[in-house]
């Protein structure tokens, strides 16, 4: 699978992790780089573009994600492990299971509140609010993928669908 990656910079030279911080010490709330399977839509984020050779079954679609998170639990112990890892945080077991809805995109915080209170969650995230906790999730769904082996995951937004690239060498 081509993914392409519009940028208004220098097409990347490395991808960091989630829970690293980007150099200058900006905030890494990804930890990979989104990408679109079609040039135009990756055009409108920027002219230099980068290009990515993803195998199909190296590509974590989202149903597959969301069904290993909810249905199957195969990713429910990846998740704790990245909560752990890289938020310092354990959860219950009510919260691990609403967080992995929103992990999976069942539950927005737009529009649904955590158990444990959605203050609660942007606090635990090092979000400033629902926006960057919600970029936040985007990039949990990526580390999940990663830790699963996968170099990239699909999510669904305003184009249909984006690929989270999580390595540059897939």
């Amino acid at each position: 699978m081509k993914l392409f990656s519009g940028t208004y910079g220098n097409p990347a030279t490395a991808i960091i992790p989630l829970g690293k911080m980007l150099p200058g010490g900006r905030d890494n709330w990804f930890g990979g780089i989104f990408a679109s399977d079609s040039e135009d839509v990756a055009r409108s984020h920027g002219d230099v573009m980068q290009v990515f050779e993803v195998d199909d079954e190296q590509v974590l679609r989202h149903n597959d994600l969301r069904h290993e998170l909810l249905y199957s639990g195969a990713a429910i112990s990846v998740l704790r492990a990245v909560l752990k890892d890289v938020f310092r945080r354990e959860f219950s077991e009510e919260a691990m299971f609403d967080l992995a809805e929103f992990v999976a995109g069942d539950k927005s915080l737009f529009q649904d509140d955590f158990v444990d209170g959605n203050d609660a969650l942007i606090s635990v995230l090092g979000a400033y609010d629902e926006g960057t906790a919600d970029w936040c999730l985007q990039g949990i769904s990526g580390e999940v993928a990663r830790r699963m082996g996968y170099a990239a995951v699909e999510m669904p937004d305003e184009h249909g669908a984006s690929y989270l690239v999580l390595t540059l060498a897939a």
